[in-house]
């Protein structure tokens, strides 16, 4: 299952990937938010913000949703994306996004074991608060609650006591 949020204002598309199957509807969903989000990022050529959440539980995506969410990427002009796992299986993911778009100075990405060093390191790069992203978090936890996410799913850490 994955869920989504997105504020335009700060250009910061954030997806929490749980527990599985993955319906493609939800697969869509990503790819067409990446796509509003480089479409809303061309305006100024700002920075475009891509945060993934990947639990412990969850499936991987097949090739053919790793192109998507690769061409996708594509569009966004400047983007930072920043993958919170504990989970190997979802970095090698993002080592085969990497291979599928390359890199360059306007593609940055990395990888964080919780949501406050992934947010510690934005703050850092910014220089300023972003109290959003945990807002974004929050709403897109409450929607997976909504959808019925099983109580036993396994999260991934968000780093706060």
């Amino acid at each position: 299952m994955i869920t989504t949020a997105y504020d335009k204002e700060h250009l910061v598309f954030l997806c929490v990937v749980a527990t599985s199957p993955t319906p493609d509807a939800d697969y869509e969903r990503a790819v067409t938010g990446l796509e509003r989000l480089g479409a809303d990022g061309l305006s100024g050529d700002r920075l475009c913000t891509n945060i993934v959440v990947v639990d412990r539980d969850h499936d991987l995506p097949a090739a053919s949703w790793r192109r998507r969410l690769a061409d996708a990427e594509k569009q966004c002009h400047r983007l930072r994306m920043l993958l919170v796992t504990e989970s190997a299986a979802a970095r090698g993911v993002i080592t085969a996004l990497q291979w599928l778009t390359g890199s360059g100075g306007a593609l940055r990405r990395t990888t964080h074991a919780t949501l406050a060093e992934a947010v510690a390191t934005l703050e850092g790069e910014t220089g300023h608060p972003l109290p959003v992203i945990q807002a974004l978090h929050e709403t897109a936890r409450a929607e997976m609650a909504a959808r019925g996410t099983p109580q036993g799913a396994r999260r991934a850490s968000s780093g706060r006591r």
